[in-house]
């Protein structure tokens, strides 16, 4: 394969009180085969020693190095702002305790540099690997995103298209989201954008007490998510990221701006609409079940937006 090293990747880093897993993840951009174009990273008001680290990683990087502090409004907000006042080109968004394989980036780049479609793109890497699966789910759709983030922003980068459009979105829109990288993953496939699935595993997950999830298959990631689901909080976020993509809905395609429509005039009622599907049926039937028995509160949603 002929990879492109022309193209160009910067990173996008949230950082908030993670001195206890930063250096093992900022020694891991440093490796990277095809090195960042530059680094950008919004503290969101760490009282540990992670802007010490920050720090004396901008020193010693061999690429540039951008610090800011963020707006102190949760992760999305952060992300949201950094990504808005970052360049143009491809973003790679990052966690602060997660640690990249050397050619994370590298792969990334192969893909846009060898593709030929002049849409937005998001290249999606393995988190973990998946032992057990005897076939590979449906391909993720907007419908499907309405329901499930198929692309956790770890595990992403988007090409030069696909970061215009969010730049485009991402103060008025993303900022109300409840998690910026399931925003940014429905509005590319919204306007059409592509979706490369590649299997190889491009970080290592690091699980702890912080994580909002956890690991998707780990006993802890399992626990939580079944909790989210039967006390209800999975069905807000839901309706929370359906209502906040909906403030950048004029970007949509007209059927999937139809299909955001739908769902939120059935979802604000407590009904579910019937294209939206998780890719997994076993997800799906627990979904359903929960979103019937404890459905989501519009009113506790529409808080974020005031």
């Amino acid at each position: 394969m002929n990879c492109s090293t022309n193209t160009q990747i910067h990173v996008a880093l949230i950082a908030y009180n993670g001195a206890r897993f930063l250096p093992a993840q900022l020694e891991s951009l440093s490796a990277q085969s095809h090195q960042p174009a530059s680094v950008w990273i919004s503290d969101d008001g760490s009282v540990d020693h992670t802007l010490e680290l920050v720090n004396a990683f901008q020193k010693a990087a061999r690429f540039p190095v951008y610090v800011r502090q963020g707006p102190k409004q949760g992760a999305a907000a952060n992300m949201a702002e950094l990504v808005h006042q970052m360049p143009g080109g491809a973003i790679a968004t990052c966690d602060q305790d997660d640690v990249w394989r050397p050619d994370r980036l590298m792969w990334a780049a192969a893909h846009f540099g060898n593709s030929s479609s002049k849409k937005p793109m998001v290249h999606v890497c393995a988190r973990a690997p998946v032992l057990w699966r005897r076939t590979a789910p449906p391909r993720p759709s907007f419908a499907n995103a309405l329901a499930e983030n198929a692309a956790p922003g770890n595990s992403v980068v988007f090409n030069a298209e696909a970061v215009r459009v969010l730049q485009g979105q991402s103060l008025t829109s993303a900022r109300y989201a409840p998690f910026f990288d399931w925003w940014a993953f429905q509005l590319v496939l919204g306007v059409g954008g592509l979706v490369s699935l590649d299997p190889r595993r491009g970080l290592f997950y690091r699980a702890h007490t912080k994580n909002v999830l956890g690991p998707r298959y780990s006993y802890n990631g399992l626990v939580s998510r079944a909790r989210n689901l039967a006390n209800g909080t999975y069905a807000n976020w839901v309706l929370a990221q359906a209502e906040a993509l909906s403030r950048a809905s004029h970007v949509l395609l007209p059927e999937h701006r139809s299909t955001l429509a739908e769902f939120l005039a059935l979802a604000r009622d407590g009904l579910w609409h019937s294209s939206v599907r998780r890719r997994s049926q076993i997800e799906q039937l627990c979904l359903r079940a929960a979103w019937r028995w404890n459905r989501p509160n519009p009113r506790e949603v529409n808080q974020r937006f005031t």
